[in-house]
């Protein structure tokens, strides 16, 4: 099963995205368990843009580790670009709990939190 994951992950670096995620699919066919698997699937679905299987996936991912700073920052941005400021924000806090020093995720803080004040 790794062997698939793995060989998505190349995939996904040639921007293959059709054959990565057929293999991601493959990898949590053999593992539906596998968080690995729904996060670099997650990544793929988000690239291309397909935000609600993006955030399908990072959802499974969460479920079954939700102690991983990139998928809660992953769904963060996703949530943000779906217009989910509240969602965004929360997880966007949680990812800071896992790593306060990311500046990836303090800059998205600071432009949700700008968005929120901009709607109020």
């Amino acid at each position: 099963m790794s062997q698939f994951v793995h060989r998505g992950m190349g995939f996904f670096a040639e921007s293959r995205y059709k054959y990565a995620l057929k293999d991601f699919t493959t990898a949590l066919k053999l593992s539906p368990d596998n968080h690995r698997a729904f996060y670099y699937r997650g990544l793929t679905h988000e690239i291309e843009q397909n935000y609600q299987d993006a955030l399908e996936d990072f959802n499974s991912c969460i479920k079954i580790n939700p102690y991983q700073f990139e998928p809660l920052y992953c769904r963060a941005q996703i949530y943000f670009r779906m217009g989910d400021c509240t969602n965004a924000l929360s997880d966007c806090e949680q990812a800071l709990k896992i790593d306060p020093a990311s500046s990836k995720a303090i800059k998205l803080k600071r432009t949700i939190k700008t968005c929120i004040r901009s709607i109020k």
